[in-house]
């Protein structure tokens, strides 16, 4: 049965910078209350890699150029991805293991492909589900978006043309928000689990969509 109301946050972390500009980069850290910033401007061909496993960390990267590639791994607690791409042919990568996690993306420019994954198989007692974030804005775009877990919290929105979505969910009082603007575009959308929040899907514009809703 389709619903129409939805509540989401975003939870915002500030970032203290630790690393500056640089066309490949890689950070590794396991503690707590890291902050890791890159910030690349005109790149060609960068590669950024980011791995952080402990609680409190923000990994936050800007990057301006093309056929950018990204990957950020964060295990543990209460972690937070900033990303910023702009540019052409760029890729992306965020994968948060755990809960209470963040995630906030803004993607500008031409076919580009990003994916988000967030994991949280059992919430600790006190802890919270994971929220994620993903905007793209420019034409041939395409993102896929995976959430498993309980009380978690998804928004992609598209602005462009010939974009394509993929969002998942799966586990228990899940969150799910779709916005499509532009001509030609298509969107897959799946949720398994209980007791979910009504997924809201708004498009402008030529469109297709499938969605595919399991459980009470």
């Amino acid at each position: 049965m389709m619903r129409y109301l939805i509540s989401f946050a975003v939870y915002a972390i500030a970032a203290t910078p630790v690393l500056a500009q640089s066309n490949i980069s890689e950070i590794s850290q396991v503690s707590v209350g890291n902050s890791s910033l890159i910030d690349q401007t005109r790149a060609v061909s960068s590669e950024v890699s980011i791995d952080q496993i402990g609680r409190d960390n923000v990994a936050d990267v800007a990057d301006q150029g093309t056929n950018s590639f990204l990957i950020i791994e964060q295990s543990g607690t209460r972690q937070s991805a900033l990303v910023q791409l702009d540019g052409s042919g760029n890729q992306g990568d965020v994968i948060q293991d755990g809960a209470g996690n963040t995630a906030d993306i803004s993607v500008v420019g031409t076919l580009n492909n990003f994916r988000l994954s967030q994991s949280a198989a059992e919430l600790l007692i006190g802890s919270r589900g994971n929220t994620a974030a993903l905007e793209q804005a420019g034409t041939g775009n395409t993102a896929f978006q995976t959430q498993l877990g309980a009380d978690n919290a998804m928004l992609l929105s598209q602005n462009g043309a010939d974009n394509y979505a993929d969002l998942l969910q799966n586990g228990d009082r899940n969150s799910m928000q779709l916005e499509q603007s532009g001509d030609n575009n298509s969107a897959e959308l799946k949720q398994f689990g209980s007791e979910a929040t009504p997924i809201v899907v708004t498009q402008i514009g030529g469109m297709s969509v499938q969605i595919t809703q399991t459980g009470e």
